[in-house]
């Protein structure tokens, strides 16, 4: 199966395509030496994603399905008794911790409930995190690491075992779970050699009161077909909406929000909106991706939700979601700081 998507050592896109396409190192540097690409909403700010208190007593005793947005691509899947954590990032990434956090974790690595797995999409640095991933190795020893194929030699050396690898539409039990790789529309770097040495995925998290998608990165392509054909009951799709700024640049390997919401559409699965205002990495205001994608939802007539991170969505409802900061509103913070932001619900 791995086979299938390898060429000259190199993976592959299910299409086929490289990405980054030839000639990409000048148009990054075109990128980075012009000036902000113009939001799409004149009324868009760089208010970032800020936390609301988790609840304790929910992550401890979850329902049958339980999915927890952590900021960016980190989510916490809880399904039938079973925790899974999803591209764990908790404080600054890239090199030398270059890249800031726009607004607090909602939550520490030590009070998070206790971890079975940890799915990791892909290598780049705000998806594959080595200082989060040792954290959780030392509170989580036994929590198998799964990772697309060819990242798992790498990552082994660097946090150690348990990590297995898993190739696209293969699958690995976990308790009553059953977890499948599934293709998505990205690349893999980490150094000045590597670029697509190893590849990249989504999951399907697949339970008897449930099942979860989540998208990793990627872009809009025809593996959203694919997907929809080998797994077409779907109760929650954590799909990225944000990093799509300028669009000449980053629509073959970052969706926009009008795109994940097609996704959505392809898929016939409701929305949890993921990787945005957490980190700075593009153009676009940091509240600007929610705005556009709760517009285009609603065209559509579907279900999206968005949450503040600290936030979770149950087949029967949510908590914490997003809101735009009214005048007059509190000024947010870290949640021990903050006063007159959504608290979490009583049992």
């Amino acid at each position: 199966m791995v086979g299938d998507y390898l060429r000259d050592g190199r993976y592959l896109n299910l299409d086929g395509r490289p990405i980054p396409p030839p000639g990409a190192l000048k148009r990054l540097l075109r990128w980075r030496l012009s000036a902000r690409a113009e939001p799409e909403l004149p009324d868009a700010t760089d208010e970032p994603a800020w936390p609301v208190a988790p609840d304790p007593r929910s992550l401890a005793a979850p329902p049958a399905l339980q999915t927890t947005w952590l900021g960016h691509a980190t989510a916490l899947i809880q399904l039938d008794g079973v925790c899974v954590l999803t591209d764990p990032v908790f404080g600054a990434i890239a090199p030398l911790g270059s890249v800031r956090r726009l607004a607090p974790a909602p939550i520490a690595i030590d009070a998070l409930p206790a971890i079975d797995a940890i799915l990791v999409s892909h290598n780049h640095y705000d998806h594959c995190d080595l200082p989060t991933l040792r954290a959780l190795r030392r509170a989580h020893p036994a929590a198998v690491v799964l990772v697309p194929a060819g990242l798992d030699d790498w990552l082994r050396r660097r946090i150690g075992d348990p990590v297995a690898p898993i190739a696209w539409w293969s699958h690995h039990r976990l308790g009553g779970l059953r977890v499948h790789a599934v293709p998505a529309q990205h690349w893999s770097v980490r150094g000045p050699r590597d670029q697509c040495r190893s590849h990249w995925c989504g999951f399907v998290v697949e339970g008897p009161s449930g099942v979860v998608y989540f998208a990793g990165d990627t872009g809009f392509g025809p593996h959203f077909e694919a997907i929809a054909e080998r797994h077409p009951t779907i109760d929650a799709a954590l799909l990225p909406i944000g990093a799509y700024a300028p669009r000449w640049f980053m629509a073959d390997q970052h969706m926009g929000p009008q795109e994940a919401i097609e996704a959505a559409d392809i898929l016939d699965a409701p929305i949890v909106a993921i990787h945005w205002g957490t980190y700075r990495l593009t153009d676009e205001p940091a509240d600007e991706p929610p705005r556009l994608a709760r517009a285009a939802a609603e065209a559509v007539n579907r279900a999206l939700t968005v949450l503040h991170p600290g936030g979770w969505w149950r087949p029967d409802g949510t908590y914490g979601e997003w809101r735009v900061r009214a005048p007059g509103d509190p000024e947010p913070g870290p949640p021990s700081h903050r006063r007159g932001w959504p608290r979490a619900p009583r049992p």
